[in-house]
């Protein structure tokens, strides 16, 4: 306005910085800090987030020194965005901020086991069974893993064998318990004492639980059988003192075999 006289000015200058302006995308990552009670255990492996990266936008000089987001986790469940840089007033990122879910979970310390069959002239107490590992350490939600009390294997079966052998079996867990020792199989060394097997022929053949008004006749006369035994054991044994035992209540009319 020509009524208006500029009479000093202070500063006498506008300085301006000019930089370039960049946009960069850098990853997310978690960093674990503090400890869980004893006895408890945090799976950082399936630790989820629901960003793996974001857009930071700044001065280039800074931008280029940003190589990724930090979300620390402590473990009493706070989690925060940090940027790895001091100054950062001049940084926008397009994430407000980024959700990730850790699981905590109860650790036990579970004893393997293992069934036994008796059978073949064998029971459990004839036979000298030693495992390569005997406990297995677990993790998993609290309520699952106190349930547990033990980890079966699964069953020997000793009508199946016929000497000293090696049976190896895999590591099952239920669903939600995940293995922390890295046994994914234990083997069972199985010792044999000496048995000795014979063949007798039985000619006692008995059929039994026949229906009335209904007539049974065997067509075979004789029947081979192996019998696994201690010598002396099997010296006072002789065919006459087998019998073979058919249970016919669920016959059908015409020939059949058993």
């Amino acid at each position: 306005s020509d009524n208006i006289d500029v009479v000093s000015i202070e500063p006498e200058a506008v300085v301006l910085t000019v930089t370039q302006w960049a946009t960069k995308e850098i990853p997310v990552s978690l960093d674990f800090i503090g400890r869980v009670p004893e006895g408890y255990y945090v799976d950082k492996q399936s630790a989820t987030l629901d960003r793996t990266s974001v857009h930071v936008t700044g001065p280039r000089q800074i931008i280029t020194q940003i190589e990724k987001a930090v979300i620390t986790v402590d473990l009493e469940g706070r989690s925060e965005i940090i940027v790895p840089i001091e100054d950062v007033s001049s940084v926008t990122t397009d994430a407000g901020e980024i959700r990730t879910t850790v699981s905590v979970q109860k650790l036990k310390e579970l004893k393997l086991a293992y069934q036994v069959l008796d059978g073949g002239g064998l029971k459990a107490a004839d036979v000298d069974i030693t495992m390569d590992y005997t406990t297995l350490t677990v993790a998993g939600n609290a309520a699952v893993v106190e349930n547990l009390k033990e980890i079966l294997l699964g069953t020997v079966d000793l009508g199946t064998l016929t000497e000293s052998t090696q049976l190896v079996f895999p590591v099952k867990l239920p669903e939600g318990v995940s293995n922390q020792s890295g046994i994914t199989e234990v083997k069972l060394d199985i010792q044999i004492p000496d048995m000795e097997i014979r063949e007798y022929i039985i000619t006692d053949i008995q059929l039994s639980k026949v229906s009335d008004g209904w007539k049974a006749e065997s067509l075979s006369k004789a029947l081979a059988v192996k019998i696994r035994g201690r010598g002396p054991v099997l010296d006072r044994l002789t065919a006459d003192q087998l019998t073979a035992h058919v249970d016919l209540s669920n016959a059908q009319l015409g020939n059949a075999t058993y």
